[in-house]
């Protein structure tokens, strides 16, 4: 009977990762463009993103650990409720809410982690006192490795593709420096949500146009044609942000004008640009 208490627990709160980690997918394209609107993606935004996603997938990881009776269902449970408390520490301070709905939602996530504390002190209890074996292993550990898997690709493709990499220094939510270590022998012309419009093209580094030492009309024409591009750019659409058809003539025409502009300094053969939406 106990068994199948843990078992329910577990699948509870698979579903529930499952769910958490869906609407984060959801949110951080959404965000990436109010980011963009706000100058641009933060370091704030990324420990956000970092302690909700490793929160949503300890959430996942341990209620399928707990479904199979893992023998680590208990130590990711903990885990799970350190990261809960991190986020909430930091939202405390960094992530305020604005209104009553968001204070609404802060309430919620509170009440979901301390019921999820309660359900971690509970399982902990059965395992102590004897009334459940959380010895599972074998085919159990096959499966937790193959989410931990699929969850790190995951993490790796939200964090690309919305605009939470590149080789940004920001020293405070104030002011951005950017400061490439190794000066970009390829750059690539790229306007994207929550993004400098510059990137090193071999290392997908992201960079701030100011940091390049760039002609000031140049530097200008960059940021006139990324305001332009992000202008006509559609985020809702459903292979991910694309330009709407009747602007790309006119920024296909600006973005080689400005690449010809960029290869007296950087070479013809290493400067390229891409659209939002190209592949």
């Amino acid at each position: 009977m106990i068994d199948w208490i843990v078992r329910g627990l577990g699948a509870f709160y698979l579903a529930g990762g499952v769910a958490v980690l869906a609407a984060l997918t959801r949110g951080r394209f959404i965000d990436a463009a109010l980011e963009a609107l706000t100058g641009g993606t933060r370091t704030k935004h990324r420990v956000r993103f970092i302690l909700l996603a490793a929160g949503g997938a300890l959430t996942t990881a341990s209620g399928l650990a707990a479904l199979l009776l893992s023998r680590w269902t208990v130590a990711l449970m903990l885990a799970n409720v350190a990261a809960q408390a991190l986020w909430l520490g930091f939202a405390h301070f960094r992530f305020p809410p604005e209104d009553e709905d968001d204070a609404l939602g802060r309430r919620r996530t509170i009440n979901a982690a301390v019921g999820f504390l309660a359900a971690t002190v509970l399982v902990a209890w059965f395992q102590h006192s004897g009334r459940v074996r959380l010895d599972g292993a074998g085919w159990s550990e096959a499966a937790l490795g193959a989410l931990a898997t699929g969850l790190t690709g995951w993490i790796a493709f939200i964090w690309r593709t919305g605009c939470l990499g590149g080789g940004v220094h920001l020293a405070s939510d104030d002011e951005a420096v950017a400061a490439p270590a190794v000066p970009p022998k390829q750059l690539r012309l790229e306007p994207a949500f929550g993004c400098w419009p510059l990137w090193d093209h071999e290392t997908d580094r992201n960079l701030d146009p100011a940091s390049l030492d760039l002609p000031e009309a140049l530097f200008a024409r960059i940021r006139a044609f990324e305001d332009a591009a992000l202008a006509a750019t559609d985020a809702d659409h459903a292979e991910g942000p694309t330009v709407r058809a009747e602007a790309r003539a006119s920024l296909s025409a600006e973005a080689t004008a400005i690449c010809r502009l960029l290869a007296d300094i950087y070479g013809e053969d290493n400067v390229c640009w891409r659209l939002p939406g190209d592949v």
